[in-house]
């Protein structure tokens, strides 16, 4: 893994340890708190009430553990793919790539796009 020394990929890798320990908290400290938050099958959250919502009765993963093997870094946006293998509430587990992009506002993130791989129907 490269790793880009800048505020905000610290702040965006900070962003999957917190996820992946469960630290919400630090997580929704980590947002703006116009933050908007999309990820694959659910509408855009917008707004800390939404993402906490989402992450306390939607989310649907027990544990995770996201391995970042790329980060990149243009002005304010941050790319970071890897692979997330986790355990979801019903005992199923998962493992795919995942890539997020991350836009800051100073050093709250202000948007956070994700994407997973995931097979074709």
């Amino acid at each position: 893994m490269l790793l880009l020394v800048t505020a905000p990929a610290t702040r965006a890798l900070e962003y999957f340890r917190l996820v992946d320990a469960g630290d919400l908290p630090g997580v929704l400290a980590l947002f703006d708190e116009q933050i908007v938050y999309r990820r694959p099958g659910v509408p855009p959250l917008e707004g800390k009430a939404a993402v906490t919502d989402f992450f306390q009765t939607k989310r649907g993963i027990a544990r995770s553990v996201h391995t970042v093997d790329v980060i990149a870094v243009d002005g304010d946006r941050v790319v970071v793919e890897g692979r997330l293998q986790a355990e979801l509430n019903d005992g199923r587990a998962l493992d795919v790539r995942f890539a997020d992009i991350f836009w800051f506002a100073g050093d709250l993130i202000r948007r956070r796009h994700g994407y997973v791989d995931a097979p074709l129907a």
